[in-house]
């Protein structure tokens, strides 16, 4: 499932998937820079045939960023 969160929820493991480059999938984030206006990422992107490489982009603090749903279940008490 993915949800939106603005930029400055990002951690790095997240998740993200971008739409500014239709090839790309999801980018795995490694890194969270803060810079002057928002932040610059760097991580691994998945394209649209799988194939994994480094990635970088930047996104505005109050920027809204869709992310996975973390898959950890809490156990029941």
């Amino acid at each position: 499932m993915i949800r939106v969160v603005p930029a400055e929820q990002l951690r790095v493991g997240d998740i993200v998937h971008l739409h500014t480059d239709t090839s790309i999938v999801r980018v795995q984030l490694t890194t969270i820079t803060r810079r002057t206006k928002g932040f610059k990422c760097t991580g691994y992107r998945a394209d649209d045939r799988d194939r994994v490489s480094p990635w970088s982009f930047g996104v505005l603090f109050e920027q809204p960023v869709e992310i996975d749903e973390p898959t950890t279940s809490e156990p029941s008490h």
